[in-house]
């Protein structure tokens, strides 16, 4: 274990500071009643259909139910039992992200003592990764995942030179969780872990006996992939993308909805970050972290963007470089001026937050009157035809969360909506047969309405003539399937 310079911080304070960033991480989730994650309509939609499905003759017609063991199931697995429990899909969704919270605030806490070994201000900085591009793109399963990584890989690390039995158990329980969860937060646990291994090695910190005793603990988890990876289909290649595309995400992680409040917050971090560096009496490399940090960010890089049904796969890399990168540096401060620079990272993590809860309420209002819009346009059991909105690259941050609201319907009118991610790769749900994801005008004699937000000019020439519009307005666009 790396040798301790300083004092940890005050408990006490440590503890309020803590506190502060798990309440300003739960005010967006529980102040919004739709939460504008991109892709959640999707998932909340798809807990009504898994939970009743025995009962629904309008989904079974559509879908069919494949729980085998994949490794991207963290938000049926927590969310369906809850709704057969009788909680809504939307209040499921909203206790499925108040764990993903608490995940983030100790795991944040537990890696950074971990790798400190000690109580260290990090702890309280490193929950405020969750709310990145990740997040706001509705990547609930791999949030939660990384989540439980954090848990894990603290854990872990702390017990990792003399594991008992129990502790070992618990372990390897944890890493199952991780897999089930998300394939990519897996991955990142089994190199965590690897690396840290090495380190260890080379250094001479464990012998090859508890390097082995350690390693152990994945062989379970390891069995479960093996047998998950037979089960999984797929379809499509790898694409690496632009080297524009591969350096959008970084900034994914600082942004929020407006650039100028973007420029501003993450300028001050970086003053503060710069005066911890510059005023620090001592600075020590945490080989273990800063390994962690190159090795991620090396696999970030090399990484493609797309493959084969998944997206954005390299940046899933990116919490990680953050949260090892910060853990990579160990600074002895003057106690006073220590907790102060704590104190105002925070506060500047509590702006942001402030500011992403005021932003939800606004969208989540408009989403509000959509889908009011939709209850009253929509004949029960309909089928729909979700198109995804052109250009959806270039639509703004804060009309992003429109794309997939249609899927609401599903829970709200019993609907069945195109694109409800029901891929036999990657959801317990499954479709029937392929669901289409632009406009395919042979496709649209399985559907009654269609629906899409901002429609272009391609799409109105297309669909006139074929669709009588039922509204168009406020660039919500639905119309009716003419026979």
């Amino acid at each position: 274990m790396e040798r301790q310079t300083t004092p940890g911080p005050p408990a006490r304070l440590y503890r309020f500071l803590l506190a502060v960033v798990a309440l300003a991480q739960l005010a967006p989730v529980l102040l919004v009643h739709y939460v504008p994650l991109v892709d959640l309509p999707n998932h909340a939609s798809r807990l009504e259909i898994l939970a009743h499905y025995g009962s629904n003759p309008t989904m079974q017609r559509w879908y069919t139910v494949d729980w085998r063991p994949i490794p991207d199931l963290a938000f049926d697995l927590v969310g369906v039992p809850l709704v057969r429990l009788g909680l809504s899909p939307l209040a499921a969704t909203r206790l499925f992200l108040v764990v993903t919270v608490l995940l983030y605030v100790a795991g944040g806490h537990l890696v950074a003592s971990a790798l400190h070994g000690r109580r260290s201000w990090a702890g309280v900085v490193l929950p405020l990764v969750l709310y990145d591009s990740m997040l706001l793109l509705g990547f609930l399963n791999f949030v939660f995942g990384f989540g439980v990584f954090l848990v894990a890989f603290g854990l872990w690390y702390r017990r990792r030179a003399a594991l008992t039995p129990g502790w070992g158990a618990l372990l390897a329980l944890l890493a199952a969780v991780t897999l089930l969860s998300h394939l990519a937060a897996y991955g990142l646990l089994l190199v965590a872990a690897a690396v840290v291994l090495c380190v260890d090695l080379l250094a001479r910190r464990l012998t090859r006996r508890a390097a082995l005793a350690s390693a152990l603990v994945a062989v379970p988890s390891l069995v479960l992939l093996l047998y998950a990876t037979t089960q999984r289909g797929g379809r499509g290649g790898a694409d690496w993308g632009s080297a524009k595309e591969k350096a959008k995400p970084v900034f994914g992680l600082f942004l929020t909805y407006d650039r100028r409040v973007d420029a501003l917050l993450l300028g001050a971090l970086l003053v503060v970050l710069a005066a911890a560096v510059l005023l620090a009496r001592r600075r020590t490399i945490v080989v273990p972290a800063a390994a962690l940090a190159a090795v991620f960010a090396l696999l970030y890089l090399v990484l493609p963007h797309a493959f084969v049904t998944a997206t954005d796969v390299d940046s899933r890399m990116l919490p990680a470089v953050v949260v090892t990168a910060l853990c990579a540096l160990r600074l002895s401060l003057p106690p006073r001026l220590a907790a102060g620079l704590a104190v105002a990272a925070v506060a500047l993590g509590v702006a942001r937050l402030a500011y992403v809860t005021h932003e939800w309420r606004l969208i989540g209002g408009a989403i509000d009157r959509q889908v009011a819009l939709l209850d009253r346009s929509l004949p029960r059991n309909a089928d729909v035809y979700s198109v995804f909105p052109e250009g959806a690259s270039s639509i703004a941050r804060d009309e992003r969360g429109y794309a997939h609201i249609v899927s609401y319907a599903a829970i709200d009118r019993n609907a069945h909506v195109s694109r409800t991610f029901a891929e036999r790769s990657q959801q317990p749900l499954v479709a029937r047969r392929p669901e289409p994801y632009d406009l395919d005008l042979r496709a649209l004699r399985s559907y009654g309405y269609v629906w899409t937000y901002r429609p272009g000019a391609l799409v109105r020439r297309e669909l006139r003539g074929r669709c009588a519009t039922v509204y168009d307005e406020d660039g919500f666009y639905l119309c009716r399937v003419v026979r």
